[in-house]
């Protein structure tokens, strides 16, 4: 059996999401996120991060339709199809 290496991250209200160990791209405390008028509340929040406008996930709002302080973020790479460029994202963390 191969091994599996994740994050457990901690979203808030008691839910948690692993994360590939090569997903995740870097933590930051205290983020500065710019509220987006008329979007989603799972999806409110922007965040530049090196040179980068990323979307900032709040997937604990959207399991519970309450927006939750987020005290850290972190910064997530991925990519849709083998050898194309990745892409990044934000998840708010607990």
């Amino acid at each position: 059996m191969s091994q599996v290496n994740a994050w457990i991250l901690d979203l808030g209200m008691g839910y948690k999401a692993a994360v590939g160990r090569r997903e995740l791209l870097h933590l930051i405390d205290q983020p500065n996120s710019f509220a987006v008028p008329y979007t989603p509340l799972s999806c409110r929040h922007v965040l530049f991060w090196q040179g980068n406008l990323l979307p900032m996930m709040d997937l604990a709002s959207r399991m519970s339709n309450i927006e939750i302080e987020a005290p850290f973020v972190a910064v997530l790479g991925y990519q849709e199809r083998r050898g194309e460029y990745p892409k990044f994202g934000a998840l708010k963390l607990a």
